[in-house]
């Protein structure tokens, strides 16, 4: 834990590192008590003086950013559909459900396996990185006989630059999907 103690606007802020721990890598939870400040002010000024902190001391804030959006499935138990740290995009498995419907999309292995993909462009995009920065995909396929068909509609997604990858052979997947997907995106210029 850290805090700010600020006695006014015009005094630089004050660390002061929490009893256990000293002076944490990781800010977790931070308490700041600004009076005759208002909220604009306050925010512009932890903005600042995080980012001094931070680059004068060489410390590491971790800020965790849940991704949603209904261009992709919705998620369908308790998780997130992406989450965003310091700079990296993590989703979650995305199946080939049609994100307006719910339903999962007709046809054979190359319909879901391009449904999967824009599902999971969308996603990324959504948080407002590029499908080109993807640096790791994990893909799980019920029949590993399908593995070339999915590398073809994989190709139009990634044309260059290529991720690192895995594809496993599952027994079986979430609604019976014959394809899940899953990326870690690095955040270009967020960092």
């Amino acid at each position: 834990m850290f805090c700010w103690k600020l006695p006014s606007k015009n005094i630089p802020y004050q660390p002061i590192p929490h009893e256990s721990s000293g002076i944490p890598l990781v800010v977790r939870d931070i308490s700041i008590h600004f009076p005759n400040i208002s909220l604009k002010e306050c925010v512009l000024y932890v903005i600042i003086k995080v980012t001094y902190f931070v680059e004068k001391k060489g410390q590491v804030i971790t800020m965790k950013k849940i991704i949603s959006t209904t261009d992709a499935p919705a998620a369908i138990g308790p998780y997130s559909q992406a989450i965003e740290i310091n700079g990296f995009l993590f989703t979650s498995g995305v199946i080939p459900i049609v994100p307006s419907t719910g339903e999962l999309v007709t046809g054979g292995i190359e319909a879901q396996a391009e449904q999967a993909l824009g599902n999971l462009a969308a996603l990324i995009h959504a948080s407002g990185a590029r499908i080109e920065d993807t640096i790791k995909t994990t893909v799980f396929i019920k029949n590993m006989d399908d593995f070339a068909a999915v590398n073809d509609i994989y190709a139009k997604y990634f044309t260059q630059d290529f991720p690192a990858r895995s594809c496993v052979e599952v027994a079986r997947l979430p609604k019976d999907v014959l394809i899940e997907i899953e990326a870690i995106v690095e955040k270009k210029g967020t960092v």
